[in-house]
């Protein structure tokens, strides 16, 4: 078994290991908000933009 091979008795916190946190727990999270931002820079670009949404954003502005 691979803890025997290693030197560990299984079920013993080894000192020599150094903790690495929660790796990857925010993968998604992060793609997400990339994919959002790319999506608002699009949306407000001279491409992406309608003639009317600048005008709905502020409505109610004075």
């Amino acid at each position: 078994m691979m803890v025997e091979q290693i030197g560990m008795v299984n079920g013993e916190k080894s000192s020599k290991m150094t903790p690495i946190g929660r790796v990857g727990a925010n993968i998604s999270a992060s793609a997400t908000m990339a994919l959002r931002d790319k999506l608002a820079e699009y949306l407000i670009s001279d491409a992406g933009a309608v003639s009317w949404q600048m005008a709905y954003v502020n409505r109610g502005r004075f």
